[in-house]
């Protein structure tokens, strides 16, 4: 059984969603590597299919365990530089508060924010990765512009100082960018319920704690905000991770709600679904694992935390006042495409 003592993270900081992202596991992987060992060793590596029954006489039709179908050949990511698209300034006087900023997504948001004159207070559970996320930030934009301190989002305490904290360092908060969380992959008879509750806590909770306590010192008063949610590629269910897909359902559910009952008060609230989204994390993982990943995206490749970025600061932008409740996706069509999961004869 696992429990909370095996939970990863997945975006950076403490981690969330189905990206590679700052030393974590792509949700996408790690449901694959939940079923991977097994189905090879039942099928040999590789299943029989039954030929069309138009078609005369015996013929045998091997579907590759890279599930290849559609084999597109690679395509190479945008730069990095082309995703900073938007005009210098654009949030100057905003302060962004950015969970799990230390690594991956979260850190790519934060210093883009930051370079677009933001003063952001970025945390997660590790000191070390912090720190990093802080010098990068302060590189980019002064150091200034940027407060990092460890925070537990499971624990409301810990979510009210870090919000007390930003606010005493800045004064106020605009935007806030619920990044963090973690998972661990697991088929779900194998998880225990405190593994299960862990995750939840983790996930759906930590970003409600986090949510309300920026909404309520800051958001709700002035009038104004958004928040955006990171989530992950959940629309035909996440087998090989129940835990994280139903946090992941949750969260984007309470993104709906909240964007209803916070209209009144100024408050735009919306979510990111990414997919499989390279970065330094993808070390952990053979490269033939990543290539079948990398294969059941119709785009033919990965996205990169700097292209989910641009879409975090489209929403955080003026561009995007009369967006409120809805759900991205930027995941090449892998959401719209082929099997998550392959099922053992």
């Amino acid at each position: 059984m696992h429990d909370e003592s095996t939970l990863i993270g997945s975006h950076g900081g403490s981690g969330r969603g189905s990206a590679w992202s700052g030393g974590s596991a792509p949700l996408a992987l790690t449901a694959l590597t939940v079923v991977l060992g097994s189905f090879a060793s039942r099928s040999g590596g590789h299943v029989e299919a039954p030929a069309p029954p138009s078609m005369s006489g015996i013929v045998k039709r091997t579907v590759s365990l890279r599930f290849s179908s559609y084999a597109a050949p690679m395509r190479q990511p945008p730069s990095a530089e082309s995703q900073r698209i938007f005009a210098p300034g654009i949030f100057d006087g905003q302060v962004a508060l950015v969970t799990g900023g230390g690594s991956g997504i979260g850190l790519a948001a934060a210093v883009e924010l930051a370079r677009l004159g933001a003063r952001v207070a970025i945390c997660g559970r590790t000191q070390a990765r912090l720190d990093h996320g802080r010098d990068v930030i302060a590189e980019a934009a002064g150091s200034d512009r940027v407060h990092a301190a460890v925070c537990d989002i499971r624990q409301p305490d810990s979510v009210d100082a870090f919000v007390g904290s930003t606010l005493e360092h800045f004064g106020r908060i605009d935007i806030l960018v619920n990044n963090a969380g973690g998972q661990f992959p697991a088929p779900a008879q194998a998880i225990s319920p405190k593994g299960f509750a862990a995750v939840v806590n983790n996930n759906l909770l930590g970003t409600f704690n986090m949510t309300r306590a920026v909404a309520l010192r800051a958001l709700i008063p002035q009038k104004s905000g958004r928040v955006i949610n990171i989530i992950a590629n959940i629309y035909r269910g996440f087998p090989g991770m129940a835990h994280t897909g139903a946090a992941r359902a949750g969260v984007e559910n309470l993104t709906m709600t909240l964007a209803v009952e916070w209209s009144r008060y100024g408050i735009l609230v919306n979510a990111i679904a990414p997919g499989l989204i390279e970065s330094s994390g993808t070390k952990q993982y053979p490269p033939q694992l990543i290539e079948q990943a990398v294969r059941k995206v119709p785009l033919a490749r990965a996205g990169t935390v700097e292209e989910v970025a641009a879409c975090i600061i489209f929403l955080a932008s003026p561009a995007a006042q009369y967006i409120s409740g809805t759900t991205v996706r930027i995941d090449g069509c892998q959401s719209l495409y082929g099997e998550t999961f392959p099922l053992p004869d």
